[in-house]
């Protein structure tokens, strides 16, 4: 669960990125002044923006102040509001953060000397479902050079010094890889991973599927043999209830992009995060990884898998699934 302190952290470099107006602060709350469009992601009324661009009205969204710390600070202000774990505020900035950062292209700056190497870096979310649910936060980099990948499962943030804009005299190297080339090392390094998982979630699933379909079995028999004249209209409803099983008792894995960053680094950044994550050199076939509907590939007795099928002509955030 996020502390006071990290969520005001958040919040601070939320409000400096979305480029608000900061009319108070302290340790404890923030008053801000935030932009049109950032406050109508912030606030949940739809109906009212859309009256004033349908009358062509020009209205300043009044000042927010926010609240981390409630027994470090007294606010007069009766629309304040506290940002914990939890509040509709802050998940509203969470799901604007994500839909504002899902592309970025950044550079780091106050390195050392050298040119910067690009470096593809996508957060994505494995959710691992069945009859109850998992998810998991990771992280896949690629340097755009050489196909060099790390993967770091725990999905850290790397603390870089990062600008929107490039640093002046250094020089940027070009991708030598292709956005298919390195979509296709991207899934090649997820399923690589999710194929070292433990998988015994998937076979308990599995077990308590059968039962369940063995009990609905017995049910739906014990009911045509007494109920003959129903048979047409039993058995549609057995097949329903069969795939409604398969639907929810049935494992997967569920892949879904978070983040892509085009990353201009240092050599010795790009070591240092290597080294960290563990590097990986990955040479899959170069070849579309997005198979038919009806092709499938299992990895021993887990879940079963079937690649991305959403376009990897541009970044997605569409969740791809494992079936």
């Amino acid at each position: 669960m996020l502390s006071p302190e990290e969520i005001r952290r958040f919040a601070v470099s939320y409000f400096e990125a979305v480029g608000a107006a900061v009319l108070e602060q302290s340790p404890a709350h923030i008053r801000v002044l935030v932009p049109a469009e950032v406050d109508k992601e912030l606030t949940d009324r739809p109906f009212y923006w859309m009256w004033v661009e349908a009358t062509g009205q020009t209205v300043e969204p009044a000042p927010m102040t926010f609240v981390f710390d409630p027994d470090a600070f007294e606010s007069g202000d009766e629309a304040a509001e506290w940002l914990a774990p939890g509040s509709f505020r802050l998940q509203k900035m969470f799901d604007s953060a994500c839909r504002r950062g899902s592309c970025v292209r950044m550079y780091e700056r106050e390195s050392g000397p050298g040119p910067l190497i690009p470096v593809l870096l996508v957060y994505y979310t494995a959710s691992y479902i069945a009859d109850s649910r998992m998810d998991r936060m990771a992280a896949v980099g690629i340097d755009l050079t050489d196909g060099r990948i790390f993967h770091d499962p725990e999905g850290r943030c790397p603390d870089l010094p990062l600008s929107e804009k490039p640093p002046a005299g250094r020089p940027l190297v070009e991708p030598r890889l292709d956005w298919q080339t390195a979509w296709n090392l991207f899934c090649a390094a997820v399923r690589l991973q999710l194929s070292h998982d433990d998988h015994t979630w998937a076979r308990q699933a599995w077990e308590r599927r059968r039962q369940e379909e063995e009990n609905l079995e017995r049910y739906y028999r014990q009911l045509l043999s007494e109920r003959g004249e129903q048979k047409d209209l039993l058995e549609g409803e057995w097949h329903v209830r069969r795939q409604e099983l398969q639907w929810r008792h049935g494992p997967r894995i569920e892949v879904t992009p978070v983040q892509w960053a085009w990353l201009s680094l240092s050599p010795q950044t790009l070591e240092r995060l290597f080294g960290r994550a563990g590097e990986e050199r990955c040479r899959p076939p170069l070849t579309n990884p997005h198979p038919p509907a009806s092709e499938s590939s299992k990895f021993g007795s887990g879940p079963s898998h079937s690649m991305c099928r959403s376009r990897a002509s541009s970044p997605s955030r569409k969740p791809w699934r494992f079936i």
